[in-house]
């Protein structure tokens, strides 16, 4: 049996963010606790959330937020926490909405509102969370195949 579409969605979309400039790794939820100490720099965790359903026709149109908690270890304090999130933020966007692949099964990307916001956990170690808006469609009635 193939997999589901949303499945499929979510394995590319942590291909995209583990590849894009950056990132040592990204990972679809971790299991918890998460042992901060497990890495150095740039991990990022996706979380998929609530999803809403649009049946149009013989498709079906579905949209979830992509929650993303990208933490990164930096020597410097809080500014270099900071500009290295805006950094991670401009790269992880950018390969999202440039995908080749993301576009072929009719992948919607766009920022969330609001789209980020970051955070420190001490001196050396922070982030950012960003949230995207997926879009993508199935054929109703059939979640495993995707529809042009």
């Amino acid at each position: 049996m193939s997999s589901p579409v949303k499945t499929r969605v979510l394995d590319q979309l942590e291909v995209v963010v583990g590849a894009a400039t950056g990132v040592n790794e990204a990972v679809r939820h971790p299991s918890a606790p998460i042992d901060l100490d497990d890495f150095n720099v740039n991990k990022v965790f996706l979380f998929d959330e609530d999803e809403t359903t649009a049946e149009r026709n013989r498709k079906t149109r579905k949209t979830f937020t992509l929650h993303t908690e990208c933490w990164t270890r930096q020597e410097g304090g809080m500014k270099a926490i900071s500009d290295a999130a805006d950094l991670l933020q401009a790269n992880i966007t950018a390969a999202l909405l440039t995908d080749a692949t993301l576009r072929t099964l009719s992948i919607r990307v766009r920022e969330a509102n609001p789209c980020a916001a970051k955070f420190y956990h001490d001196e050396e170690q922070g982030g950012v969370i960003l949230r995207y808006e997926i879009t993508y469609e199935h054929t109703t009635h059939d979640l495993t195949k995707i529809n042009p």
